[in-house]
């Protein structure tokens, strides 16, 4: 969905481009394993922050 924009941005900025689980190229665990919410999409968004010392 965002491959042009990616390789736009890409001279100017660094640039990552996480899957969700369940989503794109990721595997899907089962809705017993995981919890398709936002707020847990957020956590497993801030977890890839911190781990690649984005700032946060």
């Amino acid at each position: 969905m965002y491959r042009d924009l990616i390789a736009d941005l890409s001279g100017s900025y660094h640039i990552i481009a996480p899957d969700y689980p369940g989503f794109g190229q990721s595997s899907a665990p089962d809705v017993k394993q995981f919890s398709y919410t936002f707020d847990n999409l957020s956590v497993i968004i801030e977890r890839l922050l911190i781990i690649c010392n984005f700032g946060i």
